[in-house]
């Protein structure tokens, strides 16, 4: 669980990818993808929940051949989600 005993909880982790073919351009559109992904998950009452730890791990070989993309190509960021929301 690390330091985020919610991660060892959620059912899903996500994680999204974007060529980085303009690297302000991925980031941003990261942001969109993430932005959407959240508004459905509150629509459909999901928790959402971005850890924010796979962009740390972007340039990791061994996480990309994990992921089955290509090293180096990608901007990668991520979510935990799947899990009911019980904040309210």
């Amino acid at each position: 669980m690390g330091e985020n005993p919610v991660i060892g909880q959620a059912p899903y982790f996500i994680v999204v990818a974007e060529q980085k073919v303009l690297m302000h351009r991925a980031n941003v559109m990261l942001g969109h993808c993430l932005q959407n992904r959240w508004r459905k998950a509150t629509t459909l009452g999901l928790g959402f929940q971005p850890p924010t730890r796979t962009e740390m791990v972007t340039d990791d070989r061994g996480f990309c051949d994990l992921l089955g993309i290509p090293f180096g190509e990608n901007t990668l960021d991520d979510h935990l989600g799947g899990y009911p929301d019980t904040s309210h």
